[in-house]
């Protein structure tokens, strides 16, 4: 991706973050969803905790997520952030 498309993403992103959020259930397998393999989704997770503990912008501890099952708006989020840094 180039710096606009990229800016264009994050943008889009935060949207999609900012209605998810609103939904009655915003559980996302990242298994079962995303298709990824256990140790593909530990890392998400990990990157998931890095991310809360920098920005401190999701307010929950690591032992609170689990290893499949997080929380779609959180994902796009930190993934908009990351799109910014890039």
């Amino acid at each position: 991706m180039n710096k606009l498309e990229q800016k264009v993403a994050s943008i889009l992103l935060r949207n999609a973050a900012d209605v998810l959020s609103n939904n009655g259930c915003n559980d996302f397998s990242l298994r079962k969803d995303a298709g990824l393999t256990d140790e593909e989704s530990s890392r998400l997770i990990q990157s998931l905790n890095d991310y809360n503990s920098v920005h401190n912008s999701f307010g929950f501890e690591p032992e609170d997520l689990d290893s499949d099952i997080v929380m779609d708006w959180m994902l796009c989020y930190m993934l908009a952030s990351k799109l910014e840094e890039s």
